[in-house]
């Protein structure tokens, strides 16, 4: 089997110059690349640059997948727009190939790197063309504030783990208390409501989600970011705004980031007053969620089974008629649709403790339609006879 790969980086903010995209075009003979994205898919080969400088040089999100179970996604942020020592609350991992997430100092940039390694991963065919375009948004969720995309990374990569060893190289990156218990990081609102880009996400990186319910029990939900912090927009200074409008006649998409920065400085940040769950807790929570579910679900399919049985107990004589007029068809199909009915009878007679009568139906059929092989063989397919 031949292996996948495929790259997808976006330019939000701004589209490439002339140069940069001729720059971009000539990085591999497998590139697809216009002023805002550039593709690259290999099935033999790999591509020979780095991609968190291509995306730092160029682009301002990539998107990555290789069909043996490696799945990325990078975001490039301004390092004036976002406060670094809050995102690293959310760095976990063990080393640069397994699963990890990365806070990266880049020149004026900070790069957030969600990386996600499957070992035995069974592989397959994948296609993933397209995905980011459905996960764009998180950029600006992580701009305004939003960190669910980076709690739901964490919890999932560190739920995955069985035996973690970290190397810390200051107080600030440790997330463990004295007793060594696991601690998550400060728990966003809005958990329990995730919208398409973060649902996407969770898609793509196949996230239990059952843990995201049972994470989010800790967590606050409020009005929406842009809300919120509209309410603020009378407290910002004369000067603020005559700045803020300057920059907006050469760069919208800077000056709305540089906006929502300022008025989120008279918001409220309660999430540094939470207490801090450990790993152990969240799962035991998850676990009651799981059983909620499984209850539900038993419940809808014993309720749904029962449905059935009613309709076919109402429609009985009907199926029957059925049974033997396709089976005087004498044809495969009319076969197989007369097998497929007798399953029908066949679970009603269970459901309803009426093996006997089924039987004595069946017998009348295989009477005169039993001496045919293609028949016969179907009915020991189903274990009818």
């Amino acid at each position: 089997m031949s292996t996948y790969q495929h790259y997808d980086f976006y330019s939000i903010d701004r589209p490439l110059t002339d140069e940069e995209l001729s720059a971009v075009s000539n990085l591999s003979s497998r590139a697809e690349a216009s002023s805002r994205r550039a593709t690259f898919t290999y099935h033999y080969g790999d591509f020979k640059h780095r991609e968190i400088e291509v995306l730092d040089d160029y682009f301002d999100m990539m998107l990555y997948s290789a069909n043996w179970g490696t799945w990325q996604l990078m975001i490039k942020l301004p390092a004036t727009l976002v406060p670094y020592h809050e995102l690293l609350d959310y760095r976990c991992g063990d080393d640069d190939y397994g699963s990890h997430i990365e806070i990266i100092r880049k020149g004026d940039n900070i790069i957030i790197d969600l990386y996600q390694n499957i070992e035995e991963y069974e592989g397959g065919w994948m296609e993933s063309e397209g995905l980011l375009d459905g996960m764009l948004s998180l950029r600006e969720q992580i701009l305004d504030g939003d960190y669910r995309l980076l709690y739901i990374a964490w919890l999932h990569i560190v739920s995955q783990e069985e035996v973690v060893e970290y190397e810390y190289e200051n107080d600030d990156d440790y997330d463990e208390d004295d007793d060594g218990v696991k601690r998550e990081p400060p728990v966003p609102t809005n958990l329990n409501k995730l919208g398409i880009a973060l649902e996407n996400f969770v898609d793509f990186w196949e996230i239990d989600k059952h843990l995201i319910t049972a994470a989010a029990q800790g967590s606050e939900s409020k009005t929406s970011v842009a809300d919120s912090l509209a309410d603020h927009l009378g407290k910002l200074d004369k000067k603020k705004k005559e700045d803020i409008l300057k920059l907006l006649l050469t760069n919208e998409a800077k000056a709305k980031q540089e906006l929502k920065k300022q008025l989120r400085t008279f918001t409220d940040k309660p999430i540094s007053q939470q207490q801090r769950r450990s790993l152990e807790e969240i799962m035991e929570i998850r676990a009651g969620v799981h059983q909620i579910a499984s209850d539900k679900a038993a419940k809808e399919a014993e309720q749904a089974h029962i449905r059935k049985m009613e309709d076919i107990g109402k429609r009985q004589v009907e199926i029957w008629k059925e049974v033997n007029d396709n089976c005087s068809l004498k044809t495969g199909k009319g076969y197989e649709r007369a097998v497929e009915a007798l399953v029908e009878l066949k679970a009603y007679a269970v459901y309803t403790n009426k093996m006997v009568e089924f039987q004595k139906g069946l017998n009348g059929v295989t009477e005169t339609y039993g001496k045919s092989v293609a028949f016969r063989r179907r009915l020991q397919d189903k274990r009818i006879i």
